[in-house]
């Protein structure tokens, strides 16, 4: 068994940086036993196979993230050096981020938008090529997920052309100022979602 902390996990998220193995994980515990301890936490290594060593964070004797959060999705802090951690506060329908500069201590960001209805996300870095493409091909402009004179098959039938979505999942559009991070939300079913980063001048 990969990791077996003592407590239940759902949620894995394995990122390998510097030769350590940084193992982002919900404890997926509640209830009279144990209270509410379901958030993120972070366990490391230093091989792929373990053995993986929870670290104890500063919130809710031990975790890195609030109850409740689930989905950790950790990334390059795009905008300065450092580290992005996004989560999904799962029941109360909302996203959130914490940001780091080491991997292992971690504080929440206060100020953090969104895309509605964002949740379990994952980013995937695209260049300015790329992302051209997907402008071109979707004749995007801000806000585009609102315009309902685009029927849905469409959006469906442009993502399997691009590769992006073999099953053909609806997309929705954020594109923010020329030279900033721009974002693109694509939802599968059941609610999930792939947050992709685009870096202008990559």
């Amino acid at each position: 068994m990969l990791f077996a902390p003592g407590y239940s996990v759902i949620d894995g998220t394995l990122l390998e940086h510097n030769g350590t193995f940084y193992l982002f994980h919900k404890e997926e515990e509640f209830g009279a036993k144990t209270g509410e301890r379901r958030a993120i936490r972070l366990a490391i290594s230093q091989h792929l196979e373990g053995p993986y060593v929870v670290q104890e964070g500063p919130l809710n004797h031990g975790q890195i993230a609030p109850v409740i959060t689930e989905g950790p999705c950790v990334m390059p802090d795009p905008t300065r050096p450092g580290w992005l951690l996004l989560y999904d506060f799962c029941m109360t329908d909302g996203y959130g981020v914490s940001c780091s500069s080491n991997l292992r201590q971690w504080t929440i960001e206060k100020v953090a938008t969104f895309p509605p209805e964002a949740r379990h996300g994952s980013t995937a870095w695209l260049s300015s090529a790329e992302a051209a493409a997907l402008r071109t091909a979707f004749r995007l402009r801000d806000e585009w997920h609102n315009d309902d004179r685009i029927e849905k098959q469409n959006r469906v039938d442009i993502l399997r052309s691009l590769g992006l979505s073999g099953d053909g999942y609806p997309a929705w559009f954020y594109i923010s100022s020329e030279g900033h991070p721009k974002t693109m939300l694509a939802h599968p079913p059941f609610g999930c979602a792939i947050l992709f980063i685009v870096v202008a001048g990559a």
